[in-house]
This record gives structure tokens, C-alpha cells and sequence, in this order.
């Protein structure tokens, strides 16, 4: 399991830790891009275009994974990553829970302690999942968050 926690009340930044290693989510401000460090490797996250659904995670420069919203409409994305395709999806219309599949196969889940917080987990069902790629998935549950505070 993955402890998720923000920094502070009002940070934009959190802490993962979990799996004999710790992460660190940063969030600019305005546009839907950060950076992650895990155990002191850094990945930068990229918008790929303005005002496209796509992102591009880099791991020192090299693409690591890539993401793509499926519809504006939805709250779900496609993701290409090291263990192949991937879709992270809303667990309903009203919930800030995530679960993210392999083939339509549960390989883990991202859950908010509850309502009224921003602390999560994650829960990884597949040893497959690498820890980026389960911390890339809650990177983007937030940006999905993010916007729906905007838009209320």
C-alpha cells in the first residue's frame, strides 16, 4: 500500500510513501504539469499541447509513460507505460476514487481516507505496477480533482 498525503492544507504538493520507497508530487499552479522524484530520480510531467487531455512523463529526459483523457466528458484516461496499456477511470460520478486496469483486469486502486480530505492510498493488486506509474496515476486523479473544484 501507498500512503498519499499532502504537505500541508494548502499545499499543492505531496508525499507518497509506501513500498520501501518515498515520492514527492509537485503541481504548478496554473497549467496541468509538475514533476515527481522517487528515491532521487526525477520525472518531469508535460502537457504535450496547450489545450490538449495529454500528458508525457520523462525520466531524465527519456519518455516513461504517456497519458491521454478518453473523452472530455469522462473522468477516465488511457495510459501507455511500462507494463503496457493501461486505463485509469473514476470509480462513479461522485467520487473521487480510482481504479486503475490492465485489460480489464483490477490492478489497483486509489481511495481517499474520505470526503472532506486529501490524504489517499493506494492499493497496488499486481506486482507488475511499478511505483512511478501507481504515482503517475494519482498524479493524474488529482488533476481530475483540480478540475472539478475549478468548474463547481
Amino acid at each position: 500500500m501507498i500512503n498519499c498525503r499532502p504537505y500541508s492544507f494548502f499545499s499543492r504538493s505531496y508525499t507518497l510513501t509506501g513500498l520501501r520507497k518515498r515520492a514527492t508530487l509537485d503541481f504548478e499552479f496554473i497549467r496541468e504539469q509538475g514533476t515527481m522524484v522517487i528515491d532521487d530520480v526525477f520525472y518531469e510531467i508535460l502537457k504535450t499541447k496547450i489545450a490538449s487531455g495529454e500528458w508525457e512523463v520523462t525520466e531524465d529526459g527519456v519518455p516513461f509513460a504517456k497519458a491521454k483523457k478518453v473523452s472530455a466528458f469522462r473522468r477516465s484516461f488511457d495510459i501507455q507505460a511500462p507494463m503496457g496499456e493501461l486505463r485509469l477511470h473514476a470509480e462513479g460520478l461522485f467520487t473521487f476514487n480510482f481504479f486503475l486496469e490492465h485489460h480489464g483486469e483490477l490492478v489497483a486502486s486509489i481511495t481517499r481516507k474520505n470526503i472532506f480530505s486529501r490524504k489517499a492510498t493506494i492499493q497496488l493488486f499486481n506486482d507488475q505496477v511499478e511505483f512511478a506509474t501507481a504515482a503517475f496515476a494519482f498524479w493524474l486523479s488529482i488533476v481530475i480533482g483540480r478540475r472539478g473544484k475549478r468548474s463547481s
